[in-house]
């Protein structure tokens, strides 16, 4: 049985991608995406690179979304340990006290995520990323078993556990 191919101007239409519309459409338009917080958790864990964290967010992807577990991007970059990450957050006015479903903030995510790390992430540089941009830590439980990031704490006014 003989196939007929599709003409190849078909072949072709279909291996194009899709083309913007005309400029002349778009003119004195803004355009913005919100983008699910996993989505710019992606961006944290996969591409681990400064420039796609700021490429979504330069492009509108909304930087104080929470999860179904209420975590912000801010929250997984303390719970990976990614300062860089934080940082570029916090520039783009990540809420640094928000509250995941747990009751947790960023800084209280950092301090669990380092208590609790199996893997030696270097959590200070991201403590020391939210304390450099005023987070209160004041409610932030010590010691977490690494004295640098405890005395980082202390120093921030985090709060000796009973």
């Amino acid at each position: 049985m003989a196939m007929l191919a599709a003409p190849l101007e078909a072949q072709t239409a279909a291996a194009q991608p899709p083309q913007p519309p005309p400029a002349s459409a778009t003119q004195g338009t803004v355009r913005t995406y919100t983008l699910p917080p996993d989505k710019l958790q992606q961006a944290i864990d996969y591409a681990r690179a400064r420039n796609w964290l700021e490429f979504l967010l330069e492009r509108g992807a909304e930087v104080s979304a929470q999860d179904k577990a209420g975590q912000t991007a801010l929250h997984w970059a303390c719970v990976g340990g990614q300062a860089e990450a934080a940082r570029i957050l916090i520039a783009h006015r990540a809420p640094l006290e928000l509250k995941n479903s747990y009751g947790g903030t960023p800084p209280d995510q950092a301090a669990w995520s380092a208590a609790h790390d199996e893997l030696g992430i270097d959590y200070l540089p991201v403590v020391e990323a939210l304390l450099a941009a005023g987070a209160d830590v004041g409610a932030v439980a010590i010691p977490t078993g690494h004295a640098r990031i405890d005395e980082a704490l202390r120093r921030g006014g985090g709060t000796t556990a009973a």
